[in-house]
């Protein structure tokens, strides 16, 4: 092991030993912050907890330093390799004190491969692909660097008034399809321009312009339009690989909100325009049916449309450098029902693409919002879907630990056909299992354990190549988080 990865396993012990008595004194209770990293998700209209007004936390003279460890193993179908890696990523970041309302941020973080894995690199035999989920833990753009990969995150300048706060700089955002997509070790990251207020009493509007993007899985900042085709950018309607990566042209991406959140339950209206690209309008609305004893909702419904326009040219006037087909358009209808007893949380949940396109959403960018999205998988880049999935949630101990079990089936277009098909993805049956611990002892540790297994459907109609990380395999996800806040006066 080299020097440097001395040094930062170094940096790890002596943080775990020296913050433990640090909060063994401390009763201060952490704040909620943007830094928390929860799951990407607009499905929940009436949780227990009240949302905050805005989604960034006042000004505060705040330092914060995260630790995470990641595992990952993947056991692919028969003869097809399988990978294990281990990550390990240090971040750094301070927020100021507000000063006439303004204040500012700047942090960075540090990701290194310990055991300087390589065989995920490695392109397979069959499939001539590399491990999918072990290689997203490092820098995609530098796949042999282990060491030192290093990345400047947040760094902004905020105004904060009473209802309302503007954001300039390199920013952690939350929307339905540009979000953090937080499930390697460091989160998506953008550059722009951002601002929410509070219009009226229960209406909150919140939109800005984007130019940059950081990619989970990268340690670079690209143009909006650059950042397509990072990640793997599957096929063309016409069956070649796609080629639109460094043509796509656009100026940027701009969002707009509209949200109302009451008793009565939540409204959203987002708009996303990906200028000369695309326009995505997605309109959900979560209701609650019934409510307990104790006034929380025990039964709401939630209902989703997306319509998703192609614009300009695209992306580039030419079709074989373009992003999306001119002229066309996709959309998505997703449903779900949400029962909450006891300690309990049950889903069902539905949705259909359909279209004259396929659904177009750069993964570089984020997660995709609709009921059905189970980790580790998207339905990004079909033209015609048919999902079902359903999930039970249960609180073993308050705050401390919980499990989730979710199921799904997934009907997809043949994978053959490209025009409905982007990523060759068999349809295929989806299992969570998945274990959430936060420390009790040792406040800002926490643990993640998650079991997937996709079967697919049909095999026999299916070439091992399509198999490859995507079905009739097994994925293995163990996290290791430490957090620590320190607030001076």
């Amino acid at each position: 092991m080299r020097k440097n990865s001395i040094g930062v396993w170094g940096a790890v012990a002596a943080t775990l030993f020296f913050a433990a008595p640090v909060f063994a004194q401390h009763h201060q209770e952490q704040h909620s912050s943007q830094h928390q990293h929860q799951a990407d998700s607009l499905h929940s209209a009436t949780e227990e907890e009240e949302e905050p007004i805005l989604h960034f936390p006042p000004p505060r003279n705040e330092f914060r330093l995260e630790v995470r460890n990641f595992t990952s193993a993947t056991i692919n179908h028969g003869l097809l390799a399988d990978y294990a890696a281990n990550g390990i990523s240090i971040a750094l970041d301070y927020h100021s004190p507000s000063w006439h309302g303004f204040s500012f941020a700047f942090g960075g973080a540090l990701i290194e491969n310990p055991f300087h894995t390589k065989h995920i690199w490695e392109k397979d035999s069959i499939a001539n692909q590399h491990s999918r989920y072990e290689s997203e833990l490092f820098d995609l753009g530098e796949p042999h660097k282990h060491s030192d990969l290093t990345l400047m995150e947040e760094m902004f300048l905020r105004y904060t008034g009473k209802k309302f706060t503007a954001s300039v700089g390199n920013l952690l955002l939350k929307t339905p399809f540009i979000n953090p997509q937080d499930g390697r070790l460091r989160p998506t990251m953008v550059r722009g321009f951002w601002t929410e207020m509070q219009l009226a009493k229960k209406l909150f509007a919140e939109g800005g312009w984007l130019t940059h993007v950081a990619p989970r899985s990268t340690t670079e900042w690209y143009k909006m339009g650059e950042s397509l085709g990072v990640y793997w950018a599957g096929l063309a309607p016409n069956g070649q690989l796609s080629n639109y990566r460094h043509h796509v042209k656009t100026k940027g991406v701009g969002i707009a909100a509209l949200i109302w959140k009451g008793h009565e339950g939540k409204f959203q209206l987002w708009n996303t325009y990906f200028e000369n690209v695309t326009n995505t309008l997605l309109m959900q609305a979560d209701v609650p049916l019934a409510h307990s004893i104790h006034g929380e909702a025990s039964w709401e419904l939630g209902v989703q449309f997306m319509r998703q326009d192609v614009i300009g040219q695209g992306g580039n006037p030419q079709p074989e450098f373009a992003y999306a087909e001119q002229g066309k358009h996709s959309q998505v209808v997703s449903a779900q029902l949400l029962h909450r007893f006891g300690k309990n949380r049950w889903k069902a949940a539905y949705t259909n693409i359909s279209g004259t396109t396929r659904f177009l959403m750069p993964r570089e960018w984020g997660r995709e919002p609709f009921y059905t999205f189970m980790e580790r998988e998207r339905n990004e880049g079909l033209r015609t879907v048919n999902a079902f999935m359903t999930e039970l949630q249960t609180d073993w101990l308050p705050k401390c630990l919980q499990s989730s079990l979710g199921v799904g089936y997934y009907n997809l277009p043949s994978p053959h056909n490209a025009a409905y098909n982007k990523y060759q993805m068999p349809s295929f049956a989806q299992i969570n299992a998945e274990l959430n611990y936060r420390a009790s002892f040792l406040k800002g540790l926490s643990l993640q354990a998650l079991y997937v297994y996709k079967h697919a459907m049909e095999v026999e109609d299916i070439p091992m190549e399509f198999l490859h990380n995507r079905a009739n395999m097994h994925l293995i996800n163990f996290v290791v988080r430490y957090e620590f806040h320190q607030y001076a006066n």
